[in-house]
């Protein structure tokens, strides 16, 4: 029972925080299609876009194996020890 309100709550932080670096990239990219020069004006915005895309793929391997890792932990054990 607690290892699904575990897996709900980390689910929520994951997605909440998927979806803050999603709409990030998004104004980003509308920024550069509406022809704004951003590696000439913003050179560091720039380089930070393109390193935010490589920060990303952690975080979706974490989001696929938790899962797993929460069904075979003991919550009870863990919950309890002092």
């Amino acid at each position: 029972m607690h290892a699904i309100v575990l897996y709900k709550l980390f689910t929520k932080i994951v997605l909440t925080h998927t979806s803050v670096t999603l709409n990030e990239a998004q104004c980003r990219t509308s920024w550069i299609s509406q022809g704004i020069q951003l590696r000439e004006s913003h050179p560091n915005g720039f380089e930070e876009y393109r390193g935010m895309s490589k920060a990303s793929l952690p975080l979706v391997l974490t989001f696929v194996g938790y899962e797993k890792a929460l069904d075979n932990v003991e919550t009870y054990a863990i919950l309890s020890a002092h």
